[in-house]
């Protein structure tokens, strides 16, 4: 970001060198589902249309079963 604002600001419109990657369909792999990022993220990550693999042994059924499409 800034090196785009950076450009933008010296009057540049490089839209090529500062495109964004399409994650949808992308996979997201969550190691330890303990704390409330890790908790979220896979969530988070379903409604942008991703992929969730995740591990955790202490990991309720009902709490992964939460996260399957």
């Amino acid at each position: 970001m800034p090196a785009a604002d950076a450009s933008t600001q010296a009057g540049k419109w490089e839209k090529n060198r500062f495109m964004g990657v399409e994650i949808a369909g992308k996979t997201l792999g969550v190691i330890g589902c303990g704390n409330i990022l890790a908790r979220s993220s896979p969530t988070r990550a379903l409604g942008l249309k991703m992929r969730v693999v995740a591990y955790d042994p202490f990991l309720s059924r009902a709490r992964r079963g939460a996260w399957r499409r």
